[in-house]
C-alpha cells in the first residue's frame, strides 16, 4: 500500500514550498509524508517536523480549528510511525494530544481514535482501572457519531477489558 515514489517526491516538494507562515498546512503535508516514508528511517524526522510545524500554529493561533486539526493529524501521524518503538508513557502521552487537539477542533472522529490508542497505552502500562474509566467517553463518542464503526471500535475496546479481566457479567 506504500505510494509510488512520485507521490513522496510531491509531498516533500509541497512542504518546501509551502507558504512559511501556512504552519498548519505545512503540518498536515509533512504528517502525509511522514507516513508515506514509514518504514523508512527518514519517516520519523518528517513526522516530528510536522508535530513542530503543528504546535508552532496552535501557538500562534490557538483557537484556530484548523491549527488544532493539523496537530491531532500530525500527531497521530508521528503516533503511527513509531509504534511500537515508543516507550508506553511517550505513546500516551501521545494520545492524549491527540485527544485534546481533536476536542479543540470539534472532531469527534478523531478525539476517538486517540481515545482508543490512550486506553491501548494504559493497559500497556498495566493501568487496567485507568482504562476502564476511559470506557464511557468511547461510548459517548460512539454514540455521538452515530456510525456502526464507532460503535463497534468501542465494543470491541469494552470487551478486551471484559477479557483481561475475567469480568463476563
Amino acid at each position: 500500500n506504500a505510494p509510488a515514489g512520485h507521490v513522496i517526491a510531491l509531498l516533500r516538494e509541497a512542504a518546501t514550498t509551502l507558504d512559511p507562515a501556512d504552519q498548519a498546512l505545512r503540518a498536515r503535508v509533512l504528517a502525509r509524508l511522514a507516513t508515506a516514508l514509514a518504514p523508512d528511517p527518514s519517516a520519523r524526522a518528517a513526522g516530528d517536523q510536522a508535530v513542530d510545524s503543528a504546535r508552532q500554529a496552535v501557538t500562534s493561533d490557538p483557537e484556530s480549528p484548523g491549527a488544532a486539526t493539523a496537530l491531532a493529524a500530525a500527531t497521530a501521524a508521528r503516533h503511527y510511525i513509531l509504534w511500537g518503538s515508543q516507550a508506553p508513557a511517550a505513546a500516551l502521552a501521545d494520545a492524549d494530544e491527540i485527544v485534546r487537539a481533536a476536542q479543540r477542533a470539534r472532531e469527534p472522529e478523531t478525539e476517538l481514535d486517540g481515545r482508543v490508542l490512550r486506553l491501548t497505552h494504559l493497559l500497556e502500562l498495566g493501568d487496567g482501572p485507568a482504562a476502564r474509566r476511559g470506557l464511557p467517553d468511547l461510548d459517548r463518542l460512539a454514540a455521538a457519531l452515530g456510525q456502526p464503526a464507532g460503535r463497534q471500535v468501542a465494543l470491541s475496546r469494552r470487551s478486551t477489558l471484559a477479557t483481561l479481566t475475567g469480568d463476563f457479567g
